[in-house]
């Protein structure tokens, strides 16, 4: 009998795809369905075999915590350089509206 082992159904295909090269490196058998026409389909991985239901767990809870470091360490860079270009116009703003701000009653810096 058959066990879906992992809910497919909102993830990137990345994860996806590593979801199943741990399934393979793990020597499970598995089999995909998808989410169907209308996305009324159940979408996941389903086991083969499911006595080795634990050892697909197991297999896909590991790549889950890499996949995690790797989602949050790429989010982090991200995050630090749009902070990096972003972070100079507030600050270009004040300045230019304080230049206007004092201009506007005629004092001259």
């Amino acid at each position: 009998m058959t066990k879906r082992v992992f809910d497919s159904y909102h993830v990137s295909e990345e994860e996806l795809s590593g979801v199943k090269q741990a399934l393979d490196q793990a020597n499970i058998g598995w089999y995909e369905t998808e989410k169907g026409r209308w996305w009324v389909g159940s979408a996941g991985i389903w086991l083969k075999d499911e006595t080795e239901f634990v050892k697909a767990r197991q297999a896909i809870d590991n790549f889950q915590l890499d996949w995690q470091k790797i989602v949050r360490e790429d989010a982090a860079s991200q995050q630090l350089e749009s902070g990096i270009r972003w972070s100079r116009v507030p600050v270009l703003i004040v300045v230019i509206g304080i230049l206007l701000f004092f201009l506007s009653f005629g004092f001259w810096i």
